[in-house]
């Protein structure tokens, strides 16, 4: 049995609505031993230091500052750019990473990029389930063999808006209607804010090119 450390010092990077759940959650100890020194936000600094102050904790105005507060873990709450700007340098500065926006692994480049850089450091990348749990039932699953996976999500409207695949296409507010039909990695190149999770899913079980996906609006 390993026993674990009294505080882990955890920071965040993206503090948004998710950032700000996530901190939430470690500071009521969810998490057990956990605390949050550091908040970062590019884009919404104005929440980065709301958060930091709400926490106890640095508020940075640069990633270089989140990284010199050494934390155990950075989990990263942005986006799939912002993931793919400062993995390697979490992992360089000394950090384990949690990636949210995991449809960036869709890029098999990154993807084996970032795992040379996990292994060169001897730190690790943690790819959460987000909103599907079961993930270790879906990996025993796929150990087994013979596995085949359907994912089907469904969206509001409002929440699709602005997607790749749906430019130009005008969706109904009152009728459900399916958007589309493809594999997981189409998926994440043409929805890149909507479904993350089956990056995850990929990752878990069959790869992104054998998943098939639909999505509703």
């Amino acid at each position: 049995m390993r026993v674990a450390k009294e505080n882990y010092g955890v920071g965040i990077l993206g503090c948004g609505t998710l950032g700000r759940l996530i901190a939430e959650g470690v500071k009521s100890g969810l998490a057990g031993g956990y605390r949050v020194k550091g908040t970062f936000d590019e884009f919404s600094p104005d929440k980065a230091k709301l958060l930091a102050e709400d926490m106890g904790a640095s508020f940075c105005t640069t990633l270089d500052q989140l990284l010199l507060l050494q934390c155990d873990y950075i989990v990263e709450a942005a986006n799939i750019k912002a993931l793919k700007a400062v993995a390697a340098k979490c992992l360089t500065g000394g950090s384990n990473l949690v990636a949210l926006s995991t449809g960036a692994f869709a890029d098999e480049r990154f993807f084996e990029d970032l795992s040379r850089v996990a292994r060169t450091q001897l730190k690790n990348v943690h790819i959460p389930s987000g909103a599907l749990g079961g993930f270790d039932l879906a990996r025993a699953a796929a150990a087994a063999g013979e596995l085949s996976v359907t994912m089907t999500t469904e969206k509001p409207p409002r929440a699709l808006s602005g997607a790749p695949a749906l430019t130009g296409r005008e969706l109904s507010a009152t009728r459900r209607e399916l958007v589309f039909h493809g594999t997981g990695r189409e998926a994440v190149t043409g929805f890149p804010q909507n479904v993350n999770v089956v990056a995850s899913l990929g990752l878990a079980t069959v790869g992104l090119d054998n998943i098939v996906m639909e999505i509703y609006s």
